[in-house]
């Protein structure tokens, strides 16, 4: 079951997520040979960005579940990221058994830069 965890981000910014990957019972996934993927959508569904592994996320203790997510400015431009608009994200482990999990999810606020 995926964890529900609703994020706020300044347009232009460097937005910086960590992640604890687990099973349903609340043991660490061991992420060694796994996929792991970032995906932001659109309200309507449509795909905006999607981050991977040596793409934006970094495994930071494979054995322990742990993985950080950068999206940078680049990638935002890049995908078009609008300020003042809301997304949907999720974030999902394929372990090498096949067995894919959507660990986490929820809407992502973008909001004007500050400068």
């Amino acid at each position: 079951m995926a964890t529900p965890r609703d994020l706020e981000f300044y347009n232009g910014e460097h937005w910086v997520i960590n992640f604890q990957l687990n099973d349903g019972d609340d043991t660490d996934l061991d992420l060694t040979s796994s996929t792991v993927a970032w995906k932001l959508n659109s309200n309507a569904g449509a795909a905006v960005m999607t981050r991977t592994i040596g793409d934006g996320i970094t495994l930071t203790d494979p054995t322990t579940g742990l993985c950080s997510l950068i999206v940078t400015p680049t990638h935002q431009t890049n995908a078009g990221i609008a300020a003042n608009t809301v997304y949907v994200w999720s974030i999902t482990a394929t372990l090498p058994t096949g067995l894919v999990t959507v660990q986490a999810d929820g809407s992502l606020h973008v909001k004007p830069a500050l400068v």
